[in-house]
């Protein structure tokens, strides 16, 4: 399991991804999920990101600064069930409106070479 701890003064993530969270211990209890603020990792997110996705058996929610399409690519890779996107919108980091960046996020994540 990975081991994460998570700076909310920083609002990062540290620890190694070869010691992921306590995330089994939590699904037993009862949870369906876990959002895991994978790109604010001081490390390699996207290497955390593939490894909580495949050691963790649940849906997992990636956050914190998904603002590129590269990071959209990351995460379809990832295999993710769900990702957030927050300020990212607010930057215009996808285009025009949010709800034009909705839209196009949307069908990024819906083409074949995401």
């Amino acid at each position: 399991m990975l081991h994460i701890t998570y700076n909310y003064a920083l609002q990062t993530l540290c620890g190694a991804p070869h010691n992921v969270c306590e995330a089994e211990g939590y699904l037993a209890k009862g949870v369906d999920g876990i959002d895991l603020l994978g790109y604010r990792y001081t490390g390699n997110a996207a290497t955390l990101n593939r490894a909580f996705i495949a050691a963790v058996h649940a849906p997992i929610c990636l956050a914190g600064s998904v603002n590129s399409f590269a990071r959209l690519d990351e995460i379809k890779a990832a295999g993710a069930a769900y990702f957030t996107i927050g300020s990212a919108f607010f930057a215009h980091a996808f285009g025009g409106d949010i709800a034009d960046q909705i839209n196009t996020v949307c069908d990024y994540m819906e083409a074949p070479h995401a």
